[in-house]
């Protein structure tokens, strides 16, 4: 008995370290599952083969380029009309309402195969263009900017600080870092706001009031030192997306 058992035990010991070396040698022949990273580019594998399309992972949307099967980040994504969203830094799907209403007004209002710079200013030319101003009062507050950007896409209407913000969600789903600048000028004691963009290395201003009222003076795409008047910048909101969350965070201008 003993020695049937000795041999039972050596040969279970053998197909164990042949498993070992079976799987050893899967992993030394790159089988892939689950996240992998190769030249800066992401993907995820189901089954050894990378998925393609919205993959829902770990309670999460990502959407992975249909012929390159990369994970897209920061921009629009998806292929069918009522199918897009915009995907963050991480790729991760953002759901808010106002990041929404963006997507839609940027894919109705500018070209598919234009670059992100030239739907920027496409959105911005439409908002001086076709908008109306209603004043909606000059005090401004950091739980109003959902809404108000909201408004401003759904209704082509409001005041600067709306149609600001309408801008920067649009800058935002683009997969540009932007903000809202509050201040004053000498045209007026009031609180006025703009939208700013970060494009390359640089901070440009996108005053959508101001291009609306004086046509012959440039607030289009601007830096602050080339701003057509004296202009005081107090405080901004920068709009930042993270793990699918949309926030506004009150801060100073850093160029």
């Amino acid at each position: 008995m003993k020695k049937i058992f000795t041999v039972f035990f050596a040969a279970l010991m053998i197909a164990c370290l042949a498993l070992s070396a079976a799987a050893a040698e899967t992993q030394a022949a790159g089988v892939k599952n689950g996240w992998v990273t190769e030249k800066k580019a992401t993907y995820y594998y189901k089954n050894e083969k990378p998925v393609k399309g919205w993959k829902k992972i770990d309670k999460k949307w990502y959407y992975f380029d249909k012929k390159s099967k990369v994970l897209v980040c920061d921009t629009i994504a998806g292929s069918k009309k009522n199918n897009c969203y915009y995907v963050d830094e991480a790729g991760v799907r953002v759901t808010d309402k106002t990041i929404k209403a963006a997507v839609k007004f940027v894919r109705k209002h500018t070209k598919a195969a234009d670059s992100p710079k030239k739907k920027l200013l496409a959105c911005y030319d439409y908002f001086t263009d076709k908008c109306y101003y209603v004043n909606h009062g000059y005090k401004l507050k950091k739980s109003q900017l959902p809404e108000y950007g909201r408004q401003f896409l759904l209704s082509d209407r409001g005041n600067c600080f709306m149609g600001s913000a309408a801008m920067c969600y649009c800058a935002k789903v683009l997969g540009f870092k932007t903000r809202l600048g509050v201040g004053n000028s000498f045209m007026g004691p009031t609180a006025h706001g703009w939208a700013e963009v970060k494009i390359g290395k640089k901070w440009y201003l996108f005053d959508i009031n101001r291009t609306r009222w004086f046509k012959g003076k440039n607030y289009r795409m601007v830096t602050y030192e080339k701003y057509p008047v004296k202009l005081v910048r107090k405080y901004c909101y920068n709009l930042k997306v993270k793990n699918g969350k949309v926030s506004w965070k009150k801060g100073k201008f850093v160029d």
